[in-house]
């Protein structure tokens, strides 16, 4: 009997041990499928904004090329130093058309703001031309319907009477402001 009662307590104590073991590996179980549940939506949440992502690359694309195409539609109008060159041509373009030579042509570093124009800033140029009165009327006309956008901000003719002016080229100064949308402003230049 005491035999048996040794067995039976052997047995309750054995089966409290496995249900013990059985609950722990439940709450185990159940503790690291809550973590592998969290991880898993994470991982969801991840991989649905990454889709979204990829849903959005086409209409960032279109995006990218429509400012590509801004960009280089107001490149004309937004010039870099180094393009400035090109000005330089076309000034000399319009000085031979205009039968009037420049003497010499200088060009400050940095731009400066416009106070006429808000937004805006301007590289200034002086130029020093020579030639006769008609020839820099003409090269003034000429000047607004160049591909930049330019204006005289400043003009001094050397003084002569209306003989020398028949005889002799005159001598002038003249400053211009290319000018260019000052990178502060959100706004866009008009064509």
């Amino acid at each position: 009997m005491l035999q048996n009662q040794k067995s039976e307590i052997w047995m309750i104590v054995l089966f409290i041990v496995i249900f013990l073991g059985a609950v722990s590996g439940g709450i185990y179980c159940y503790n690291e499928n809550m973590k592998l549940t969290a991880v898993k939506g994470q991982k969801e949440l991840e991989l649905i904004s990454r889709q979204n992502r990829i849903r959005e690359l086409p209409r960032l694309e279109k995006k990218i090329l429509e400012l590509q195409a801004e960009e280089s539609r107001l490149a004309t109008y937004l010039p870099t130093k180094e393009k400035q060159a090109e000005l330089v041509l076309q000034l000399q373009e319009m000085a031979e058309q205009s039968g009037i030579t420049i003497k010499s042509c200088r060009t400050q570093n940095d731009p400066k703001p416009l106070p006429k124009l808000a937004g805006y800033q301007a590289f200034q140029w002086e130029l020093k031309i020579a030639g006769n009165y008609q020839g820099l009327v003409d090269f003034l006309k000429l000047i607004p319907a160049g591909k930049r956008c330019v204006m005289v901000s400043d003009l001094n003719v050397a003084t002569a009477t209306e003989s020398e002016l028949k005889k002799s080229p005159i001598t002038a100064d003249l400053n211009l402001d290319l000018v260019s949308l000052s990178t502060q402003t959100q706004g866009k230049v008009a064509e």
